[in-house]
């Protein structure tokens, strides 16, 4: 899984935790809420938020965040692990069954480590 950084503009509902502000959070005289540089918690997001209840904050904020994309094998990978368990979906409550999808999802495990040219296609 490889991890990019990404730069974009938010409303003040869309932050989260984890989140980094390029710009600080001001109030309605200018004054700084939240510097910039700050990485977001949840009691960050809560305190501000109930700073500006009853106030309609419609300011959009500059904010940077990890985000983690998948590759063609990734994606390929967990879809076949995903076909696996719906197999086996509908015997959910038998033992023998759990062992099955079990025991099924571990060769897979080690087949596609093993011999990955057998996933391909």
């Amino acid at each position: 899984m490889q991890e990019k950084v990404i730069k974009r503009e938010v409303f003040f509902d869309a932050l989260k935790p984890g989140m980094k502000l390029i710009t600080p959070i001001l109030d309605d005289n200018g004054r700084v809420l939240v510097p910039k540089d700050t990485i977001l918690t949840d009691k960050i997001i809560e305190k501000t938020r109930e700073f500006f209840d009853g106030f309609n904050d419609t300011n959009r904020y500059w904010i940077e965040e990890k985000i983690y994309i998948r590759s063609q094998e990734e994606e390929k990978y967990e879809l076949l692990k995903q076909r696996i368990a719906d197999r086996f979906k509908p015997y959910q409550n038998n033992h023998f069954y759990q062992f099955l999808e079990n025991f099924s999802l571990k060769a897979f495990d080690y087949l596609i480590k093993k011999c990955p040219e057998l996933y391909e296609k």
